[in-house]
């Protein structure tokens, strides 16, 4: 059962821990069962948990331990997709990344109205349920992007 001060996917209650050995604010995305999971702990509390969908096979998420170098954009646009090509509608930077926080390189946390389910579904970056990426959206911009940490080494 959903704590008050907790956003869990109801599909994860009672799988992941509640909490994690030091008192770090991190988020881990990691491969649970045949899916990808995101957890996020403040000051080694659990606060939100839900199924993810990074990368596909051709275009890999990262392994990396890391704190962000960006700070979260509410209206992040891809500069990588669709590619700068001159067709029809098809502008770069189209791509739209709502409640985007920085991850690595060109991989961002961010939002996707699309259906979420664990699968591999991005390029690279890590689509997130619109609720779910708006709450790690205004904590981490809360909490200031020095203090959280990124860990994507358990995502295979």
């Amino acid at each position: 059962m959903n704590k008050p001060e907790t956003l869990i996917n109801s599909g994860l209650i009672g799988k992941i821990p509640e909490n994690i050995d030091n008192n770090e604010t991190k988020i881990i995305v990691e491969k649970l069962d045949d899916k990808k999971i995101l957890r996020f702990y403040v000051e080694w509390k659990l606060f939100l948990a839900t199924y993810v969908s990074p990368w596909t096979l051709w275009h890999r998420t990262p392994k990396v331990k890391t704190k962000w170098k960006n700070k979260p954009d509410k209206y992040h646009t891809s500069s990588e997709y669709p590619e700068a090509e001159k067709k029809k509608n098809w502008v770069k930077g189209w791509a739209v990344m709502p409640y985007a926080v920085h991850v690595d390189g060109w991989v961002w946390i961010h939002g996707s109205d699309g259906r979420i389910n664990g699968q591999l579904q991005s390029h690279w970056c890590i689509r997130t349920p619109l609720f779910y990426v708006k709450e790690i959206y205004e904590k981490v911009k809360e909490l200031g992007i020095d203090t959280v940490t990124i860990d994507t080494t358990g995502i295979y």
